[in-house]
């Protein structure tokens, strides 16, 4: 799952360098999520989803980087607190599953 959310997050990453025109950043970030989504499936397929859609929420920690990276989008006190909460809730998450 953690590989489906990083690539959707780059996939939105891809679309967000687009500027919302059609050229290859787009339809690059479309086949990018979509393969994203297909992961997803199979994961889902094969997991518990009450254990695998938190672990998606990587992808927002993932597109702060990303955003950070490729676009100069500054990392706030916020975003570092939320990237500790989602990794706290990915921890518990784990933790509890045998």
């Amino acid at each position: 799952m953690l590989t489906a959310a990083l690539f959707v997050a780059v996939g939105q990453l891809f679309w967000k360098i687009s500027n919302a025109q059609i050229n290859i950043w787009l339809i690059t970030g479309f086949f990018i999520y979509a393969v994203g989504a297909l992961i997803m499936t199979v994961a889902l397929r094969l997991g518990k989803l009450s254990m695998l859609q938190p672990l998606f929420s990587f992808s927002y920690i993932a597109a702060i980087f990303l955003g950070n990276i490729f676009l100069n989008e500054k990392i706030t006190i916020q975003h570092v607190a939320a990237i500790i909460f989602i990794m706290l809730g990915i921890i518990c998450l784990s933790k509890g599953e045998k």
